[in-house]
């Protein structure tokens, strides 16, 4: 079950929103099975409480941001092994944001913005009973100040510059005793800061996008990445080439978390990526992309499955192998007065690529861990009169790849899962009267067994989604009453 609500309002130079959410559910009603063959009923043993409150108020040109996720979850499944109950998981996250756009020209705008975030990541402040050692308390709380300034400068008609720097404190704290593995003490911290910048050019003959950062960090070192972007409209089709580089820096856990101690290095990817669309007609469009995904010293999380066999014990490491994937995307839409239809196909392949340890496949050079190579999805909403329409979609995943049992060695044994489908369908109506708007549908008509693989050798068994759900949606707008002077 779920409720929102969300209200706002402008008056002068002042605007003001607040939206909230409640919602509580279960992840699944079907059975569990771990690696070992411990099965269990994730109906009751798997609830999923959240909320979630979002403030905006802005006054002429500041902008105040604040925002309160609480996720918590009922686990039972644990690591590897089942547990005997189910724990409570919890994930909290605070953000404030206080943006200021100064006007220094006509043509010159600095942006000053300041964001903190604070969250407390799979926490679980308690005592596991002594048969479920495996889970243990675990709490850490990490804040995140960010100071970002952004210089926005248009010189010529046909020509934008943005240039402006960033830098990024991250904070880790343990209370109660605990102490960060590697460091060795209670409280880490890490320090980034970046330059950066981007040039538009719009000219006849292409409109060309440079662009740069460069990074500087105590934890890593430092890395430089562009990007180049091209884009040009000829007749009814449009043409985008666009290399960029990027990187994701090591997270605290990953730092403390690492294997042997080791320092993890950037995980950098190079991206390549050629997108063309048509405009068919007035009411559709056909988009066709392409990309090519190159990632070195990726960040990943190896499991040492039994004491025989050799190997990294668990914890992060840099990949040794160049990975990255290839792959293609296809999307067609069509816009017209009976309704729309949105259709989408995509394949990848990691076969021209390498791949380590952690999420191989080898009886499929092509795919990796969880993911399936093919997957399609078809949305659509048509017009059955002036009042009701009705919205089905669907959801195809090809062949998936996936651990579900261990040998006699302990070992993980892949399995291949077969394709899975989900077909929904929604009946709803947004003039049923002034304001309210009300709809009905049916998620997984077919009752289809949706599984969720983790996508790497983790020894963690297939989590089960939801079967066939039933739900009704009821939604009512209030407008602020207008007084006379509201009214001038």
């Amino acid at each position: 079950q779920n409720v929102s609500m969300m209200l706002g309002d402008k008056k002068g130079n002042l605007t003001y929103s607040l939206s909230g959410y409640l919602g509580r559910s279960q992840r699944s009603n079907s059975d569990y099975t771990d690696v070992y063959g411990k099965r269990y009923s994730m109906h009751g043993n798997s609830d999923i409480g959240n909320g979630y409150l979002n403030a905006n108020v802005a006054y002429k040109n500041f902008v105040f941001k604040f925002a309160y996720d609480a996720y918590d979850v009922s686990t039972r499944d644990g690591y590897i092994n089942s547990l005997s109950k189910p724990y409570p998981c919890n994930f909290t996250t605070t953000l404030f944001e206080l943006r200021h756009k100064a006007n220094l020209r006509k043509n010159l705008q600095l942006t000053s913005k300041f964001n903190y975030k604070m969250c407390l990541p799979w926490e679980f402040d308690g005592q596991p009973a002594r048969v479920d050692s495996t889970y243990g308390y675990y709490k850490i709380v990490t804040q995140r100040l960010k100071l970002n300034f952004v210089v926005n400068w248009d010189p010529k008609k046909w020509m934008n510059v943005n240039v402006g720097a960033e830098a990024i404190y991250d904070q880790g704290n343990k209370p109660a005793g605990q102490v960060f593995k590697i460091a060795n003490t209670d409280q880490v911290s890490y320090l980034n800061y970046a330059p950066f910048a981007q040039v538009l050019i719009n000219s006849r003959i292409a409109n060309l996008v440079l662009g740069a950062r460069y990074d500087i960090s105590n934890a890593f070192g430092s890395e430089f990445n562009p990007r180049i972007g091209i884009t040009k409209k000829v007749g009814i089709a449009n043409f985008k080439l666009l290399y960029a580089s990027s990187f994701r820096a090591p997270s605290i856990e990953n730092i403390e978390y690492s294997i042997g101690g080791a320092e993890l290095k950037p995980e950098t990817s190079k991206t390549l990526e050629f997108e063309t669309s048509f405009k068919i007609t007035k009411e559709m469009f056909l988009s066709v992309n392409l990309f090519d995904i190159t990632t070195h010293d990726a960040i990943r999380y190896f499991v040492k499955q039994d004491s025989v066999m050799n190997g990294d014990p668990n914890g992060y490491r840099n990949a040794h192998n160049i990975t990255g994937s290839q792959g293609i995307e296809l999307e067609y839409k069509y816009k017209g007065m009976f309704g729309n239809l949105s259709m989408g196909y995509s394949f990848y392949t990691i076969g021209n690529k390498g791949v380590d340890s952690s999420n191989e496949v080898m009886s499929n050079k092509g795919a990796t861990l969880g993911t399936a190579q093919n997957k399609f999805t078809l949305a659509a909403s048509v017009n059955a009169g002036k009042r009701i329409y009705i919205s089905p979609s669907v959801l195809f995943l090809g062949t998936r790849y996936g651990i579900a049992s261990v040998d006699a060695n302990g070992r993980a044994v892949i399995s291949e899962f077969k394709p899975q489908a989900t077909f929904n369908i929604y009946v709803g109506s947004d003039h049923i009267f002034k304001g309210f708007s009300a709809g009905v549908g049916i998620y997984n008509i077919t009752d289809e067994r949706v599984l969720y693989l983790q996508a790497y050798n983790s020894l963690h068994a297939p989590l089960p989604g939801m079967g066939r759900e039933f739900f009704l949606n009821l939604k009512y707008s209030l407008p602020f009453n207008k007084t006379p002077r509201d009214s001038k």
